[in-house]
């Protein structure tokens, strides 16, 4: 049946009104009878609108922007190839009919009316949003570049939203393809050519606020007592932990197995004293209670509660990171990982490092107040990342970092844990999780860093597609429980996850036709309807 023919009856449909008012039907059912109506309802008015285009021309929505709708509206309803189909058709269909017309010379004419040139890239925005989703990156990649040149050499063809998402779609299609350093030039172009987008311009801001602080205005001093006399540590103070033979781990992939021998996360001696660490803590305090009127936030979601903060937000913070990454950091990187799986290093032939920050934040967990125990299990988008200790464990028990692929054979993976102003060092691509902690506070610097131009993605593809790895790429379900306390690591439960804002952000876009459709259908809800509690 075509995707714009008539909706076939659905008897769940017609049991809907009565489960709601009986409340026979669990939540979870009843949001996926919502979904599933409104996607329903959506389909059925995209369909009627464009039937009756065929004879009204005069109608507010566009033959593109009802199109976009109902395939919204399939891709709702777990119709995806019908929803790539019905784009892909009708893009061609319209574009043949406006080619093909003289619409310039009579803009009245159904051609003119039905498809402009703006269309075109509306159409390729909604199908690479698709593409994404489908997990055919490069195809979604090759479409939003597209529509990036197209509005850079024609504004005029690309409407300004159109133009906004296929620059942050593409940005983060590399992100996924981990190639960290074409995303971030990417979404530099976008924040140049769309200088009124703040959702450009605030990914472009991260990485000037990295790699080179804008001169107006001027970067805060770094302040006494933050870094100080603290030496370098060396590959011979570093503690590795490595995988064992018969344990797979994407991972490896990164990195020369010759010189990296399996070891894939290092302890490190103190980067910071415990007089620095307690300074930073009254930094980020301060910054809490003057910005945020005392309460934590959080820039991740997660299937447990989280509280932290970037530091790119607090101001005098930002001059004591570059300075700990360039000091002690970079140099303990270079240390720990000597040759990546391209034979390069993370350090240039002129001796700077090669390292770059993609997210930098202050972590605390919080037993007592906020119950903010853990952090479930997780990989995260890095080539290495850093946790760094801030307090010592006289403020709390528990704690540490779990990982999955080291501790053996018998699954129950491993748990690092750092003192105060203590490193851990690792790969990016393992599954780890925030060990939980069972009293008091626990705070903690959370970095990820890749290497500029060291696309690392195609070597774990590699890794996987050898069939190396068996069924790692699946969610981690190893985890036993402490034999003491009865607690897993975190995260090897059923549905545990962890989102970042700028994650959540991706996905806002990625269903913006739904969610508009969403909130446009709770209002009138909330307006015709008395309210049912559920």
């Amino acid at each position: 049946m075509s995707a714009l023919s008539a909706v076939d009856f659905d008897p769940e449909e017609a049991t809907y009104s009565s489960l709601l008012s009986s409340g026979a039907a669990t939540p979870a059912q009843v949001d996926q009878m919502r979904s599933l109506r409104k996607h329903k309802n959506l389909l059925s008015i995209s369909r009627r609108a464009l039937l009756q285009q065929h004879y009204v021309h005069d109608v507010t929505l566009t033959r593109c922007a009802l199109t976009c709708s109902a395939a919204a509206a399939l891709e709702g309803l777990g119709r995806r190839e019908e929803a790539v189909h019905l784009l892909r058709h009708r893009r061609f269909m319209e574009e043949e009919a406006y080619s093909s017309s003289d619409s310039d010379s009579d803009p009245s004419s159904p051609a003119s009316l039905a498809h402009s040139p703006t269309d075109s890239a509306s159409y390729d925005i909604a199908l690479s949003k698709l593409l994404f989703k489908a997990d055919s990156k490069p195809a979604a990649l090759a479409l939003t570049l597209s529509v990036c040149d197209l509005s850079a050499s024609s504004p005029s063809s690309v409407l300004p939203a159109d133009a906004e998402d296929a620059y942050y779609l593409a940005g983060w299609i590399s992100i996924h393809n981990d190639d960290h350093s074409g995303a971030y030039r990417i979404w530099r172009r976008g924040a140049e050519n769309l200088p009124s987008s703040d959702l450009l311009r605030r990914q472009n801001k991260k990485r000037l606020c990295w790699d080179s602080p804008p001169p107006s205005p001027p970067a805060p001093a770094l302040l006494p007592g933050l870094v100080g006399a603290t030496p370098v540590p060396t590959l011979s103070d570093l503690e590795p932990f490595s995988v064992p033979p018969s344990t797979p781990c994407p991972a490896l992939a990164l990195f020369d197995p010759a010189s990296q021998n399996r070891r894939l996360a290092f302890r490190s001696p103190p980067v910071l004293t415990k007089s620095e660490c307690a300074a930073v803590s009254a930094h980020v305090d301060s910054f809490i209670a003057s910005e945020r009127g005392g309460v934590w936030g959080t820039v991740r979601k997660s299937s447990v509660k989280t509280t932290d903060v970037a530091v790119e937000d607090i101001p005098v913070l930002r001059p004591w990171l570059n300075e700990l990454l360039l000091s002690r950091l970079y140099p303990l990187i270079a240390e720990a990982y000597p040759t990546l799986a391209d034979g390069s290093s993370t350090l240039s032939p002129d001796g700077t490092s090669r390292v770059r920050v993609h997210d930098a934040f202050i972590v605390r967990y919080d037993a007592d107040n906020d119950k903010s125990f853990h952090l479930p299990e997780h990989s995260d988008t890095s080539a290495v990342s850093f946790t760094v200790a801030l307090n010592d464990h006289s403020e709390f028990e528990g704690g540490g970092t779990w990982f999955e692929a080291l501790g053996g054979e018998g699954g129950e993976g491993m748990v690092v844990d750092c003192d105060v102003g203590e490193a851990c060092a690792f790969a990016g691509p393992m599954r780890h999780a925030g060990y939980p902690i069972t009293k008091g506070v626990r705070l903690i610097l959370v970095l990820f860093l890749y290497v500029e131009d060291f696309k690392y993605g195609e070597f774990v593809k590699s890794y996987m597609d050898a069939g190396f790895c068996g069924d790692c790429s699946k969610s981690g379900s190893r985890a036993v429980a402490d034999e003491k306390s009865g607690v897993k690591p975190s995260g090897d439960k059923t549905g545990g996850y962890v989102v970042y804002r700028e994650t959540v952000d991706l996905s806002n876009m990625l269903n913006r036709i739904e969610q508009e459709e969403e909130n446009g259908e709770e209002e009138e809800e909330h307006t015709t309807q008395p309210k049912t509690k559920i």
